[in-house]
């Protein structure tokens, strides 16, 4: 599962400029993505992390840590075995 590390002020950029799919754009692209496959985002909880999500994430992290996965892929505790 990858991970896309992403310092709040590149993450408030995108979100002051209402720009949620250049984020998926970015998440995509790093990973090798292609562009018409679907992505979710999610957080290192397991929450799905939308347009209207984003922002309170990060109001609250200084850093935020999300996860990318393609269409039919399941999140899975960093901890859990396989």
């Amino acid at each position: 599962m990858p991970l896309i590390r992403l310092f709040r002020n590149e993450i408030r950029k995108i979100v002051f400029f209402n720009q949620y799919k250049q984020l998926v754009a970015i998440a995509k692209r790093k990973f090798a993505i292609d562009d018409e496959e679907e992505v979710t985002l999610m957080d290192k909880n397991g929450a799905e992390v939308d347009e209207d999500a984003l922002i309170p994430l990060v109001e609250v992290d200084p850093r935020i840590e999300l996860m990318v996965l393609k269409a039919g892929e399941k999140w899975a505790s960093p901890g859990a075995v396989p």
